[in-house]
């Protein structure tokens, strides 16, 4: 079994949101089918300069498609029943 782990930079104002065991979705730069995780880790510090925390979300990649260092658009599912989505710069 193949997991990626994707790193996510969310802004301070908007990380008390963010839950361990949320979903996220990640398309990657060229491709249309998102695939989607759990957020697993939660960094305790922020960066001074960006003012961003940073998260890590597991992901399965079961064909080993996706490469490392890959950018894309992620969402992090704060809450399914309505949809509402938080995108991360």
């Amino acid at each position: 079994h193949h997991h990626l782990w994707l790193m996510f930079d969310v802004k301070i104002e908007d990380s008390h949101r963010v839950k361990i065991g949320q979903t996220v979705r990640f398309a990657p730069d060229g491709r249309k089918t998102p695939i989607e995780g759990k957020v697993s880790w939660i960094s305790a510090t922020a960066d001074a300069k960006t003012r961003t925390l940073k998260l890590r979300a597991e992901v399965h990649d079961p064909t080993a498609t996706y490469r490392a260092n890959t950018f894309g658009n992620g969402q992090i599912i704060l809450r399914e029943e309505t949809d509402v989505v938080m995108i991360p710069n």
